[in-house]
Order: C-alpha cells, then structure tokens, then sequence
C-alpha cells in the first residue's frame, strides 16, 4: 500500500471523529512528521510510510527530538495502524507502541 493511501485513510478516519488532522511542513527543516492531530487536548505527530517502508534516519533523529522534548511521535504503515491511533484519541487513551525494534521499524511504530 502507498503512503498517500495510508495518509488518505488517516484523513478519512479524521474527519469522522471531528479531529483536526493538519498537513505538517516545517520550510526551515526536513524530516518532521507528516501530519500533526489534535483531539480534546491531545497533540500528536504521525509519520506514514508505505507498506513495510520506515522513517529514514533523519527522520528518526528528528522524530526522537521531539519525543524528548515531550511530544508524542508515532508512525505507521498501515490502515490497521492509523485505526488503532483514531481508537485511542476516541477513548482518550496513550497509542500503544511497539517497545523495542524490530523488522517493521522503530521502537514507536504502532502496534497493531
């Protein structure tokens, strides 16, 4: 599956629970996560990638940045990952997370 496909279910999934899903582009810097969600308080990054693709290691470092600095950054590459992170903001619950790496990715990847 492409990433636009697994971007585009995100969206749709979005949109169904009235969560704001903003396009995320930084023009002073490369790497940072695709879109940034926000639901009842709750500020996420999402990298996507396309199936059994993963962040690059720039993106890596970036993303790693930014969970020290105490943000939430996860990524997936499927529908069944972006359907558990829409089931977590809907129940207002942390996104389950893969806790070590492993042949899909980073530590951060959703677990579904």
């Amino acid at each position: 599956m492409l990433e636009r496909d697994v971007e585009a279910h995100l969206v749709k999934r979005c949109k169904e629970i009235d969560a704001l899903c903003d396009k995320f582009t930084s023009p002073s810097r490369r790497n940072v996560p695709d879109r940034l969600l926000t639901y009842f308080r709750m500020v996420i990054f999402v990298e996507l990638k396309a199936t059994n693709k993963k962040p690059n290691a720039a993106q890596q470092r970036d993303h790693q940045r930014r969970i020290d600095a105490g943000a939430c950054v996860v990524w997936t590459d499927s529908l069944e990952g972006v359907d558990v992170i829409i089931s977590c903001l809907r129940s207002r619950k942390p996104i389950p997370y893969l806790a070590a790496v492993d042949a899909g990715g980073a530590p951060y990847k959703v677990k579904v």
